[in-house]
């Protein structure tokens, strides 16, 4: 990777391989249930705001990763990871804890 940056001009030579990735902020939501150790159920919704890391090898771990879905305007294989991992996180953090740490310190939740 020589090269990123938000209209970056740079010319390409014959054997040279471009990638360009969208600016745009995505906006994915995901619900997710899981039962607290007291064996309560509790569902949890939530919404992840992402983009593509602009800083050192955040565009090449991004194209590595992700591909072509990259340049597509609703790229459907970087959401449903995203989603995928979301609950996976969130599920891990309330099966973990009690149902009243779930209703009184939603901000750890958060984290």
């Amino acid at each position: 990777m020589k090269a990123a940056g938000v209209g970056l001009c740079t010319m390409r030579g014959p054997f040279d391989q471009v990638a360009k990735f969208p600016s745009q902020v995505n906006k994915v939501t995901f619900r997710t249930e899981q039962v607290t150790k007291e064996m309560q159920g509790i569902q949890v919704e939530g919404m992840l705001v992402w983009s593509i890391n602009r800083i050192d090898d955040g565009p090449f771990n991004a194209y590595k990763n992700l591909g072509d879905d990259l340049a597509t305007n609703d790229p459907k294989t970087a959401n449903d990871n995203l989603t995928s991992m979301a609950c996976s996180i969130v599920r891990s953090a309330i099966a973990n804890s009690t149902i009243e740490t779930m209703l009184r310190d939603r901000a750890s939740l958060r984290q």
